[in-house]
C-alpha cells in the first residue's frame, strides 16, 4: 500500500543519506511513497534556501510520485482547514493540503510531526522518529 510522505520524512531522508543503517530503516517504513504538491514545494523551497544545486535536487526526488490535487481534494482541503480553524486547531497551510491528499485517495501519513495529522478525524497517521 502506498503511504504519503510529509516533509519532515523528506527532511530525515536528506540528513541520514550519509548514515545507511538510519535511512534504511526510515525508508522501510516509506512503501510506495507519494508527495502532494505542497511536500515537494516546501522541500524545494528549503533546498533553494540553502544552495541546493538542481541536479541534486533532481537526484533525490526521483523515485517519488507526485500527486496533483483533483477539485475534490481542492474542496476537502478548504473545509479541513475552517473546521480546524474554527476549533482554534489550526495546524498549517500545507499540512490541511497534505491531510487532504490522504484522506481522498485513503492512504496513511507517514510523518515525524504526528501532533498536527492526528487532529484530524478519520486520518491513518504513521509516525516515526530517527533520534535513537
Amino acid at each position: 500500500m502506498s503511504r504519503i510522505a510529509d516533509t519532515t520524512v523528506l527532511i530525515d531522508l536528506w540528513r541520514l543519506r550519509r548514515e545507511p543503517q538510519r535511512l534504511a530503516d526510515l525508508r522501510s517504513k516509506l512503501v510506495a511513497p507519494c508527495l502532494p504538491l505542497p511536500v515537494l514545494f516546501e522541500f524545494a523551497r528549503g533546498a533553494a534556501f540553502r544552495g541546493v544545486a538542481r541536479d541534486k535536487l533532481d537526484q533525490f526526488l526521483n523515485g517519488f510520485d507526485f500527486l496533483v490535487p483533483s477539485y475534490d481534494e481542492v474542496v476537502r482541503a478548504a473545509n479541513l482547514d475552517a473546521a480546524l480553524r474554527k476549533s482554534g486547531q489550526e495546524i498549517g497551510g500545507s499540512d490541511v493540503w497534505i491531510a487532504a491528499a490522504a484522506l481522498e485517495r485513503d492512504l496513511p501519513v507517514l510523518t515525524a510531526n504526528i501532533d498536527h495529522f492526528t487532529r484530524i478525524e478519520g486520518l491513518k497517521v504513521i509516525g516515526y522518529r530517527i533520534l535513537p
